[in-house]
Protein backbone atom coordinates (compact mmCIF):
# COMPACT_ATOMS: atom_id res chain seq x y z
CA UNK A 1 0.00 0.00 0.00
CA UNK A 2 1.58 3.49 -0.80
CA UNK A 3 0.73 7.00 -0.28
CA UNK A 4 1.33 10.21 -1.41
CA UNK A 5 0.53 13.90 -0.95
CA UNK A 6 1.81 16.84 -2.34
CA UNK A 7 0.37 20.42 -1.97
CA UNK A 8 1.81 22.74 -4.23
CA UNK A 9 0.29 26.56 -4.66
CA UNK A 10 -0.62 28.22 -7.69
CA UNK A 11 2.49 29.79 -9.12
CA UNK A 12 3.58 30.57 -12.36
CA UNK A 13 7.19 31.83 -12.73
CA UNK A 14 10.40 31.09 -15.56
CA UNK A 15 10.71 27.54 -16.58
CA UNK A 16 8.14 26.26 -15.03
CA UNK A 17 4.07 25.58 -15.10
CA UNK A 18 1.98 24.98 -12.17
CA UNK A 19 -1.03 22.66 -12.43
CA UNK A 20 -2.00 22.85 -8.89
CA UNK A 21 -5.51 24.79 -10.01
CA UNK A 22 -6.25 21.34 -11.91
CA UNK A 23 -7.46 17.98 -11.89
CA UNK A 24 -6.16 14.62 -12.81
CA UNK A 25 -6.86 10.99 -13.29
CA UNK A 26 -4.28 8.43 -13.50
CA UNK A 27 -3.23 4.90 -13.36
CA UNK A 28 -0.30 3.48 -11.56
CA UNK A 29 1.83 0.44 -11.03
CA UNK A 30 4.98 0.02 -8.86
CA UNK A 31 7.31 -2.03 -7.96
CA UNK A 32 10.04 -1.94 -4.63
CA UNK A 33 12.82 -3.61 -3.42
CA UNK A 34 14.71 -3.81 -0.61
CA UNK A 35 18.12 -5.43 0.09
CA UNK A 36 19.49 -6.31 3.01
CA UNK A 37 23.31 -6.99 2.39
CA UNK A 38 26.24 -7.97 5.15
CA UNK A 39 29.79 -8.56 4.52
CA UNK A 40 33.12 -8.81 6.43
CA UNK A 41 34.38 -5.31 7.24
CA UNK A 42 38.05 -5.82 6.74
CA UNK A 43 37.28 -6.51 2.51
CA UNK A 44 39.47 -9.58 2.81
CA UNK A 45 36.60 -12.17 1.92
CA UNK A 46 34.40 -12.68 -1.30
CA UNK A 47 31.07 -13.78 0.49
CA UNK A 48 28.29 -11.75 1.20
CA UNK A 49 25.06 -12.36 2.26
CA UNK A 50 22.62 -10.77 -0.18
CA UNK A 51 18.97 -10.86 1.43
CA UNK A 52 15.79 -10.17 -0.61
CA UNK A 53 12.32 -10.14 0.53
CA UNK A 54 9.38 -11.76 -1.74
CA UNK A 55 7.47 -8.41 -2.92
CA UNK A 56 4.50 -7.98 -5.45
CA UNK A 57 3.94 -5.25 -7.71
CA UNK A 58 1.10 -2.56 -6.42
CA UNK A 59 -1.24 -1.20 -9.05
CA UNK A 60 -3.09 1.59 -8.49
CA UNK A 61 -4.61 5.08 -8.70
CA UNK A 62 -3.75 9.23 -7.80
CA UNK A 63 -6.42 11.60 -8.20
CA UNK A 64 -5.06 15.37 -7.75
CA UNK A 65 -7.59 18.06 -7.12
CA UNK A 66 -6.94 21.05 -5.90
CA UNK A 67 -3.36 21.09 -5.99
CA UNK A 68 -3.64 17.51 -3.31
CA UNK A 69 -2.43 14.26 -4.49
CA UNK A 70 -4.10 10.89 -3.37
CA UNK A 71 -2.66 7.70 -4.23
CA UNK A 72 -3.81 4.29 -3.12
CA UNK A 73 -2.31 0.74 -4.41
CA UNK A 74 -2.44 -2.54 -3.72
CA UNK A 75 -0.65 -6.06 -4.37
CA UNK A 76 -1.48 -8.07 -7.62
CA UNK A 77 -2.05 -12.08 -6.57
CA UNK A 78 0.75 -13.95 -5.86
CA UNK A 79 2.51 -16.82 -7.89
CA UNK A 80 2.47 -20.05 -5.94
CA UNK A 81 5.77 -20.89 -7.72
CA UNK A 82 7.55 -17.85 -7.13
CA UNK A 83 6.54 -18.08 -3.47
CA UNK A 84 8.21 -22.04 -3.24
CA UNK A 85 11.40 -21.03 -4.52
CA UNK A 86 11.30 -17.25 -2.47
CA UNK A 87 9.18 -17.99 0.22
CA UNK A 88 6.51 -15.81 1.22
CA UNK A 89 7.02 -12.13 2.98
CA UNK A 90 4.53 -10.24 4.68
CA UNK A 91 5.23 -6.47 4.93
CA UNK A 92 3.82 -3.12 4.78
CA UNK A 93 5.25 -0.39 2.85
CA UNK A 94 3.67 3.35 3.18
CA UNK A 95 5.44 6.53 1.42
CA UNK A 96 4.32 9.79 1.50
CA UNK A 97 5.66 13.18 -0.15
CA UNK A 98 4.59 16.91 -0.05
CA UNK A 99 5.81 19.72 -1.92
CA UNK A 100 5.91 23.35 0.31
CA UNK A 101 6.88 26.62 -0.30
CA UNK A 102 6.14 29.74 -2.34
CA UNK A 103 7.65 28.28 -5.19
CA UNK A 104 7.26 24.64 -4.20
CA UNK A 105 11.34 24.31 -3.38
CA UNK A 106 10.95 21.88 -0.36
CA UNK A 107 9.79 18.42 -0.71
CA UNK A 108 9.04 16.50 2.54
CA UNK A 109 9.24 12.48 2.26
CA UNK A 110 9.08 9.95 4.33
CA UNK A 111 8.25 6.24 4.24
CA UNK A 112 7.94 2.84 6.58
CA UNK A 113 8.25 -0.85 6.33
CA UNK A 114 8.08 -4.00 7.51
CA UNK A 115 9.17 -7.16 6.21
CA UNK A 116 8.99 -10.45 7.89
CA UNK A 117 10.44 -13.25 5.96
CA UNK A 118 13.57 -13.22 3.77
CA UNK A 119 15.44 -15.11 1.04
CA UNK A 120 19.27 -15.31 0.52
CA UNK A 121 19.81 -14.19 -3.42
CA UNK A 122 23.65 -16.03 -3.42
CA UNK A 123 22.23 -19.15 -1.97
CA UNK A 124 24.44 -20.40 -4.54
CA UNK A 125 27.32 -19.32 -3.19
CA UNK A 126 26.71 -19.92 0.36
CA UNK A 127 25.25 -23.64 -0.51
CA UNK A 128 27.05 -26.17 -2.22
CA UNK A 129 24.10 -28.33 -2.54
CA UNK A 130 22.14 -25.29 -4.10
CA UNK A 131 20.85 -26.57 -7.69
CA UNK A 132 20.16 -23.59 -9.81
CA UNK A 133 16.11 -22.85 -10.53
CA UNK A 134 15.47 -24.43 -7.08
CA UNK A 135 14.41 -22.96 -3.63
CA UNK A 136 16.73 -20.59 -2.47
CA UNK A 137 17.68 -20.46 1.58
CA UNK A 138 14.86 -18.83 3.50
CA UNK A 139 14.54 -17.44 6.36
CA UNK A 140 11.05 -16.80 8.23
CA UNK A 141 12.20 -15.76 11.40
CA UNK A 142 13.96 -12.76 9.94
CA UNK A 143 11.82 -9.46 10.52
CA UNK A 144 13.03 -5.79 9.27
CA UNK A 145 11.87 -2.21 10.16
CA UNK A 146 12.62 1.25 8.33
CA UNK A 147 11.22 4.00 8.66
CA UNK A 148 12.89 7.71 7.71
CA UNK A 149 11.55 11.17 7.17
CA UNK A 150 13.88 13.89 4.96
CA UNK A 151 13.49 17.30 3.96
CA UNK A 152 14.84 18.20 0.30
CA UNK A 153 15.53 21.54 -0.61
CA UNK A 154 15.96 23.41 -4.79
CA UNK A 155 17.91 26.42 -4.51
CA UNK A 156 16.68 27.16 -7.49
CA UNK A 157 13.05 26.19 -8.07
CA UNK A 158 12.46 28.98 -10.70
CA UNK A 159 14.62 26.84 -13.00
CA UNK A 160 14.07 23.19 -11.59
CA UNK A 161 11.05 21.54 -10.63
CA UNK A 162 11.04 18.89 -8.22
CA UNK A 163 7.10 18.42 -8.12
CA UNK A 164 6.66 18.06 -11.75
CA UNK A 165 9.86 15.43 -11.99
CA UNK A 166 8.53 13.18 -8.55
CA UNK A 167 4.39 14.27 -8.56
CA UNK A 168 3.58 15.83 -11.67
CA UNK A 169 1.58 18.52 -10.35
CA UNK A 170 3.84 21.15 -12.26
CA UNK A 171 5.57 21.02 -15.77
CA UNK A 172 8.94 22.49 -16.40
CA UNK A 173 9.53 23.82 -19.78
CA UNK A 174 12.98 24.76 -20.55
CA UNK A 175 16.33 22.54 -19.84
CA UNK A 176 17.28 23.48 -16.65
CA UNK A 177 18.84 22.43 -13.43
CA UNK A 178 19.59 23.50 -9.80
CA UNK A 179 21.61 22.53 -6.70
CA UNK A 180 19.94 20.78 -4.18
CA UNK A 181 20.54 19.17 -0.22
CA UNK A 182 18.89 17.15 1.66
CA UNK A 183 18.44 16.64 5.33
CA UNK A 184 17.37 12.85 6.62
CA UNK A 185 16.58 10.59 9.12
CA UNK A 186 16.75 6.63 8.62
CA UNK A 187 16.03 4.02 11.18
CA UNK A 188 16.57 -0.17 10.72
CA UNK A 189 15.86 -2.20 13.03
CA UNK A 190 15.58 -6.29 11.99
CA UNK A 191 15.78 -8.96 14.66
CA UNK A 192 16.43 -13.29 14.20
CA UNK A 193 16.25 -15.98 15.46
CA UNK A 194 19.43 -17.23 15.08
CA UNK A 195 22.56 -15.72 13.74
CA UNK A 196 21.90 -13.81 10.02
CA UNK A 197 25.31 -15.35 9.18
CA UNK A 198 24.74 -18.81 7.68
CA UNK A 199 27.60 -21.20 9.42
CA UNK A 200 28.93 -21.93 5.94
CA UNK A 201 30.93 -18.59 6.21
CA UNK A 202 30.24 -17.27 9.35
CA UNK A 203 34.23 -17.62 10.45
CA UNK A 204 34.43 -14.83 7.70
CA UNK A 205 32.41 -12.52 9.26
CA UNK A 206 35.18 -12.48 12.42
CA UNK A 207 33.54 -11.93 16.31
CA UNK A 208 30.24 -10.45 15.40
CA UNK A 209 29.69 -13.63 12.53
CA UNK A 210 26.49 -14.57 15.58
CA UNK A 211 25.21 -11.43 14.86
CA UNK A 212 21.14 -11.69 15.40
CA UNK A 213 19.80 -8.40 16.25
CA UNK A 214 20.29 -4.54 15.49
CA UNK A 215 19.08 -1.14 15.35
CA UNK A 216 20.45 1.63 14.00
CA UNK A 217 19.34 5.24 13.62
CA UNK A 218 20.59 7.89 11.16
CA UNK A 219 20.99 11.90 11.47
CA UNK A 220 22.44 12.52 7.52
CA UNK A 221 23.13 15.59 5.81
CA UNK A 222 23.71 15.64 1.75
CA UNK A 223 24.23 17.40 -1.54
CA UNK A 224 23.80 17.30 -4.84
CA UNK A 225 22.79 18.58 -8.08
CA UNK A 226 19.36 17.59 -10.25
CA UNK A 227 18.52 18.13 -14.01
CA UNK A 228 15.34 17.85 -16.48
CA UNK A 229 16.03 17.92 -19.87
CA UNK A 230 12.80 18.85 -21.82
CA UNK A 231 11.72 19.07 -25.87
CA UNK A 232 7.83 19.29 -26.52
CA UNK A 233 6.99 18.32 -23.32
CA UNK A 234 8.96 15.19 -22.89
CA UNK A 235 10.91 15.30 -20.17
CA UNK A 236 14.29 12.98 -18.87
CA UNK A 237 15.41 13.95 -14.63
CA UNK A 238 18.51 12.74 -12.64
CA UNK A 239 18.87 13.57 -9.98
CA UNK A 240 22.58 12.33 -7.35
CA UNK A 241 23.00 13.47 -3.81
CA UNK A 242 25.87 12.15 -1.43
CA UNK A 243 26.85 13.18 2.30
CA UNK A 244 27.87 12.30 5.86
CA UNK A 245 25.56 11.48 8.76
CA UNK A 246 25.85 10.38 12.51
CA UNK A 247 25.33 7.06 13.71
CA UNK A 248 23.80 5.79 16.69
CA UNK A 249 23.83 1.86 16.74
CA UNK A 250 22.90 -1.08 18.87
CA UNK A 251 23.37 -4.58 17.93
CA UNK A 252 23.40 -8.47 19.65
CA UNK A 253 26.31 -10.93 19.63
CA UNK A 254 25.74 -14.90 21.15
CA UNK A 255 23.36 -13.01 23.66
CA UNK A 256 25.93 -10.07 24.13
CA UNK A 257 24.47 -6.54 23.94
CA UNK A 258 26.96 -3.79 21.93
CA UNK A 259 25.78 0.23 21.87
CA UNK A 260 27.85 2.95 20.39
CA UNK A 261 28.45 6.22 17.88
CA UNK A 262 29.90 6.47 14.20
CA UNK A 263 29.88 8.52 11.33
CA UNK A 264 27.83 7.08 8.59
CA UNK A 265 26.92 7.97 5.14
CA UNK A 266 23.90 8.27 2.85
CA UNK A 267 23.30 7.99 -0.82
CA UNK A 268 20.33 9.34 -3.03
CA UNK A 269 19.55 8.92 -6.84
CA UNK A 270 16.81 9.43 -8.95
CA UNK A 271 15.46 9.19 -12.21
CA UNK A 272 12.54 10.03 -14.44
CA UNK A 273 11.58 10.02 -18.01
CA UNK A 274 8.44 10.40 -19.57
CA UNK A 275 5.53 12.78 -21.13
CA UNK A 276 4.01 15.75 -19.06
CA UNK A 277 1.44 18.12 -21.69
CA UNK A 278 -1.15 20.07 -20.27
CA UNK A 279 -4.00 17.25 -20.90
CA UNK A 280 -2.04 13.98 -21.00
CA UNK A 281 1.31 12.75 -18.80
CA UNK A 282 2.78 9.20 -19.08
CA UNK A 283 6.17 8.18 -17.91
CA UNK A 284 8.30 6.67 -15.03
CA UNK A 285 10.38 7.41 -12.55
CA UNK A 286 13.33 5.98 -9.99
CA UNK A 287 14.27 6.33 -6.69
CA UNK A 288 17.43 4.19 -4.95
CA UNK A 289 17.85 5.28 -1.02
CA UNK A 290 21.31 3.24 0.20
CA UNK A 291 22.45 3.31 4.33
CA UNK A 292 25.79 1.77 5.56
CA UNK A 293 25.58 0.65 9.01
CA UNK A 294 28.71 -1.66 10.65
CA UNK A 295 29.24 -3.69 13.72
CA UNK A 296 32.97 -3.63 14.63
CA UNK A 297 33.30 -7.17 11.93
CA UNK A 298 30.45 -6.96 9.81
CA UNK A 299 29.11 -4.14 7.18
CA UNK A 300 25.60 -3.81 6.61
CA UNK A 301 23.95 -2.35 3.83
CA UNK A 302 20.32 -1.62 3.29
CA UNK A 303 18.42 -0.29 -0.38
CA UNK A 304 15.03 1.21 -0.62
CA UNK A 305 14.24 0.95 -4.56
CA UNK A 306 11.47 2.08 -6.28
CA UNK A 307 10.08 2.21 -10.08
CA UNK A 308 6.95 3.57 -10.56
CA UNK A 309 4.84 4.12 -13.73
CA UNK A 310 1.93 5.83 -14.76
CA UNK A 311 -0.58 7.39 -17.23
CA UNK A 312 -2.60 9.91 -16.68
CA UNK A 313 -4.94 13.13 -17.90
CA UNK A 314 -5.60 16.62 -16.45
CA UNK A 315 -8.67 18.79 -16.78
Amino acid sequence: MCFVLSIVPSLLRAAVQDFGRNYSFALTTETDEFALNLSPSDHQSINSVQYRPNLLPLNGFQVSVGGLTLAYQTTVARNPENDRKKGVTSYEDIRGALALGDRSQWLLVGYYNRYGGLFIENSSLLDPSYVAGESYLQRSDISVFNSGLGALYVFSPERFSIAASVLQSAKQTESAGSFIALVGFDGTLFTAGAPLVPSIVRSDFGQDGNLSEGKFTTVSVSGGYGYTFTKYSFFFTLMGLVGPGYQWRQYKVSDEEYSSTVNASKFTVGAALGYNGDSFFAGGSFVSNSTEYATKTVRIRTQLNSARFFVGLRF
